[in-house]
Parts: C-alpha cells; sequence; structure tokens
C-alpha cells in the first residue's frame, strides 16, 4: 500500500512542478515586460518633455503609444497651445 502512495505521489508531483515552475517563469516574465516598458517610458517620453514646447510636441507625437490614458488625453490641449 505503501508503494502505491510513493508511486501515486511521484507520478502527481512531476507534472505539478512542472505546472508550478511554468506559472512562476511567466509571472517572472510578465514582471520582466512590465519593468521595461515603464523603464522605455520613462527614458523616452517623459524625461524628455522639459525643453522647449516644439520638442515636447514631437516627443509626444513620436511616443505617444508610451503616454498613459490620462496623459493621452492631454495632447490636444497641447496641440493647440504650441
Amino acid at each position: 500500500m505503501d508503494a502505491i502512495i510513493t508511486a501515486a505521489a511521484a507520478l502527481g508531483g512531476a507534472p505539478g512542478g512542472a505546472l508550478l515552475g511554468a506559472w512562476l517563469t511567466g509571472r517572472q516574465q510578465q514582471t520582466q515586460r512590465r519593468a521595461a516598458f515603464l523603464e522605455h517610458q520613462l527614458r523616452d517620453f517623459y524625461s524628455p518633455l522639459f525643453p522647449d514646447y516644439q520638442s515636447m510636441l514631437t516627443i509626444f507625437r513620436n511616443n505617444l503609444w508610451l503616454a498613459e490614458a490620462e496623459t493621452r488625453s492631454h495632447f490636444s490641449a497641447l496641440f493647440e497651445f504650441v
């Protein structure tokens, strides 16, 4: 009886461990992708926005995909201002 329980635990543990490993790897990759996007967003969109308004408009237009939805709503006002 003990041998059957041990064999069942071994057979169930292998796929369970593989699934757990795949899930943890997926979460780590998702976190890394989010961190890379935030770094890209800060480096290429938000940090160069301080020089002058014309440059600001160009940076905004070229990197609009990096902007938060809240920030995108201000694009038309900036465009009209410049």
